[in-house]
């Protein structure tokens, strides 16, 4: 695995956030926000949340990649989705301690690999993309305004690309002390490629 993040050419600091772990088969992604560096704890906190609960469950992660049995594989979803809700809870309760950070949260994408499985969760408007076989395929979908609005047909594709609100999320960890998390379980085949990645 490989990670990278740069600060960019329009804010002055970072909030993005990254961790990939390849002995634990874990990677994450958050793009924070929230005023006077909010965005960066709400960011870091997610992931060394995520990351902790899913090491002290790894026999989860460990029976799916003996097992792919139906079991294994809603034991391994439900403990992702568990651990986003987590450090969802841990960002708020951060937040509600300190006015300096109220109303700050993250975005976040997790991505969990145990044998030929792959187990995808998001919240937010990062992605997480897979290269296979020379294509590009988007296997999450946006929580956005934008997003919301092109499925309703309240608006077409080139109206969203220059919309004033292609930028509004409409979910994230730590506003709400939960959040709804989307979650995936894909197969994993020799060759492929996963891309997380921020809005940036």
């Amino acid at each position: 695995s490989f990670g990278l993040s740069d600060v960019g050419r329009k804010r002055q600091h970072n909030e993005d956030a990254f961790f990939a772990d390849d002995a634990l088969g874990l990677y994450i992604v958050c793009d924070g926000m929230g005023g006077h560096a909010a965005g960066e704890v709400a960011s870091a906190r997610t992931i060394e949340v995520v990351r902790d609960y899913v090491a002290a469950n790894r026999a989860v992660v460990e029976a799916l990649a003996r097992d792919p049995s139906p079991d294994n594989r809603a034991a391994a979803v439900a403990l992702v989705e568990t651990a986003v809700q987590q450090a969802c809870a841990a960002v708020y309760e951060l937040a509600q301690s300190d006015a300096s950070k109220r109303g700050m949260g993250t975005t976040c994408v997790v991505l969990l690999l145990a044998g030929q499985k792959a187990v995808i969760a998001h919240v937010g408007d990062s992605r997480v993309y897979l290269l296979r076989s020379g294509e590009q395929h988007q296997l999450t979908e946006d929580h956005t305004l934008v997003q919301a609005q092109l499925k309703q047909g309240v608006i077409t594709p080139e109206q969203a690309e220059s919309s004033p609100y292609r930028n509004v999320i409409t979910r994230a960890v730590g506003i709400q002390a939960s959040v709804e998390v989307d979650t995936l379980l894909s197969d994993v085949l020799p060759g492929d490629v996963f891309l997380l990645c921020s809005d940036g």
